[in-house]
């Protein structure tokens, strides 16, 4: 579920026209812990960069 999740973030970020940084492509499919990646998910839909998930 977790792999799923990073990937609905980076595919979000993606259709939005975000550039995706290989760091933060890699943070975000190595993250396991939906508690974190839930919320950046719904972030996805707002965030103006990539490096706004983690504020």
């Amino acid at each position: 579920m977790a792999v799923a999740t990073a990937r609905a973030i980076l595919f979000t970020l993606k259709v939005r026209g975000i550039p995706i940084p290989d760091e933060t492509y890699a943070r975000i499919l190595e993250c396991g812990n939906l508690f974190i990646l839930r919320p950046r998910l719904e972030k996805a839909f707002t965030v103006n960069s990539a490096e706004e998930l983690f504020e």
